[in-house]
């Protein structure tokens, strides 16, 4: 399985990889399981930094045929939909070249499973494990959460669970995930 858990910063992320992988494994534990962690590029001029998320996301998506030809889990931690989000929130520009890169993809989006977590409580603002991309900002956390349920709607990867974390346990969102993953395996 090809699976993006993507969403808004401090909404468990990394708990729903885990119990990803955890999922994975207990379903064939001789397939290899390969997480990226995709995070905020090291770049400052933003016509450099458009340059390099085009390339960064368009061999993401080459690594994912390439995991599905050659048959290995590939779960992404953060991916193409969050340079949407962030570039417009932090970097002052529209990242719709996000969108180009799944329609030159189509042929293996039907493969693809993404899970979007965001939070309308904004009650994750008030976590912080150090790692976050955003700033615990309350006005760009609802722009946040917004251009996260916005960008899952924009995107060609129909195999897409949206999430909102608001009134839900750890427990509820693991269910739901694991519950998606299972209906929609092949």
């Amino acid at each position: 399985m090809i699976i993006i858990v993507e969403g808004m910063d401090r909404c468990g992320k990394d708990s729903a990889i885990k119990s990803i992988t955890k999922y994975l494994y207990g379903l064939d534990h001789l397939k290899s399981i390969h997480v990226l962690h995709y995070s905020n590029l090291p770049i400052k001029d933003k016509e450099k930094v458009m340059q390099t998320s085009f390339l960064l996301y368009y061999d993401m998506f080459k690594l994912a045929e390439f995991a599905l030809k050659e048959n290995f889990h590939l779960i992404m931690n953060r991916a193409h939909l969050g340079e949407w989000v962030y570039g417009h929130i932090y970097r002052n520009y529209e990242a719709y070249f996000i969108y180009d890169i799944e329609r030159m993809f189509l042929d293996i989006l039907d493969q693809i499973y993404m899970i979007v977590l965001v939070d309308s409580s904004l009650k994750c603002l008030n976590r912080d494990d150090g790692r976050s991309l955003s700033q615990a900002d309350t006005e760009k956390g609802r722009i946040e959460c917004e251009r996260f349920i916005e960008a899952s709607k924009l995107t060609y990867i129909k195999n897409t669970l949206l999430i909102d974390i608001a009134d839900k346990s750890v427990d509820d969102v693991e269910a739901e995930v694991l519950d998606f993953l299972e209906k929609n395996k092949k």
